[in-house]
């Protein structure tokens, strides 16, 4: 995960000077206090953010005047995620619901599973086979079972294939 910014001193840019620094979030807040000092302000002067260097799995945009402390919680909240490997499973979730990161963020564990680097295909023959295996079924029974009517099924009671992997959101 990358999540950088290119901040301007505002005062200074309205009067024709850039004076500005690179920001790599996550930053604790005495560095990023330390850090905005540099170029002469705080975290609650007039700022611009003039370029955004964000590498993640996902799009994410960010406007001109976005607060730093929530981009730069916003980028804790990732590197926690990052960290946990679950960068994938943000994404699935954000691809098959629509739901903004913020919201992603506090509730994919709640409302979803992830099979990472699964298809559809795959999820519904592990599905089958974990059946098969807990009753016994046998082989000669087995080979007659529909993987693409459950693969079908699946995918209307909210199996979504993304990029890294499907996803079931509940």
């Amino acid at each position: 995960m990358e999540f950088k910014l290119y901040v301007v001193n505002a005062t200074e840019y309205g009067k024709g000077d850039e004076v500005g620094t690179w920001l790599n979030l996550p930053m604790t807040c005495n560095e990023l206090d330390v850090t905005l000092e540099k170029i002469g302000m705080s975290t609650h002067d007039n700022y611009i953010i003039m370029d955004a260097e964000v590498k993640l799995p996902f799009t994410y945009e960010i406007g001109e005047y976005t607060s730093l402390e929530y981009l730069n919680s916003l980028a804790n909240a990732l590197a926690e995620i990052e960290l946990k490997g679950d960068l994938e499973w943000v994404a699935a979730y954000i691809e098959a619901t629509g739901d903004s990161l913020e919201y992603t963020i506090d509730n994919y564990e709640k409302h979803s599973t992830f099979h990472e680097g699964q298809t559809l295909a795959n999820v519904a023959w592990n599905k089958a086979h974990a059946y098969f295996d807990a009753y016994r079924v046998p082989e000669c029974i087995s080979r007659y079972f529909d993987y693409d009517a459950l693969e079908a099924d699946l995918e209307q009671d909210g199996y979504y294939e993304a990029d890294g992997g499907t996803i079931e959101v509940y």
